[in-house]
């Protein structure tokens, strides 16, 4: 299993603007896990807003792509997570578990899952229909993800997060905003503000999808 501290620490890094930090010292520790508990409960509200806009449907077809334990917001519910994060004794039930790094060939527009024990495996369309991912680590992971919506094969769910004092606010809404101009027609946007947070949702519409 790999880590996402890493990637955690620089989102933290980004979104806090902070500079020569000694990461091992106790008080970045301790900050960095206080924020680690803000962004757990922005991403409930985040996860309930999917809901009540009907964009997100608790389903084994559903995956949740590239995050760990302590960025997931689906663990508590049925959905597929397709990551390298997370080990199977970690959850009630291993079977949800898609173990690898999620990529999208463009060129046939396949789901692609690989891990140290196997190279390149497609995901088949009629496993998983949807796949979500919000505050993705970086921009590249969503290449190809624009494809899955435009060709209907499957549905995506994309979105951000965050306070609007973050510093990597306006850098994450530009790359939610160059996702979408790759997108064609059937989908759905929507933005929500609660005080201090600001939520960002771009989502499939389910009619869009067929199953080959």
């Amino acid at each position: 299993m790999k880590s996402n501290y890493s990637e955690l620490v620089k989102q933290y890094i980004d979104a806090k603007a902070i500079k020569d930090s000694d990461i091992s010292s106790e008080t970045f520790e301790k900050d960095f896990v206080e924020w680690i508990k803000e962004r757990y409960e922005m991403g409930k509200k985040y996860l309930s807003i999917l809901k009540r806009c009907d964009m997100f449907k608790d389903s084994f077809k559903c995956a949740e792509v590239s995050k760990g334990i302590d960025d997931s917001i689906t663990l508590d519910y049925h959905t597929r997570l397709v990551t390298p994060y997370i080990d199977i004794d970690m959850i009630d039930n291993p079977s949800r578990i898609i173990d690898g790094d999620f990529s999208v060939n463009e060129k046939h527009v396949l789901p692609i899952i690989s891990n140290e024990e196997i190279k390149l495996k497609v995901i088949p369309n009629k496993e998983v229909k949807t796949y979500m991912t919000q505050n993705p680590y970086s921009d590249g992971l969503l290449e190809g993800w624009d494809a899955l919506h435009n060709s209907g094969s499957n549905n995506v769910i994309v979105g951000i997060y965050g306070n609007i004092n973050d510093s990597d606010k306006q850098r994450k809404i530009d790359m939610l905003t160059s996702f979408k101009r790759k997108l064609k027609d059937g989908y759905r946007e929507v933005r929500f503000s609660f005080d201090d947070e600001y939520y960002h949702i771009i989502a499939s519409n389910e009619e869009k999808t067929r199953i080959r």
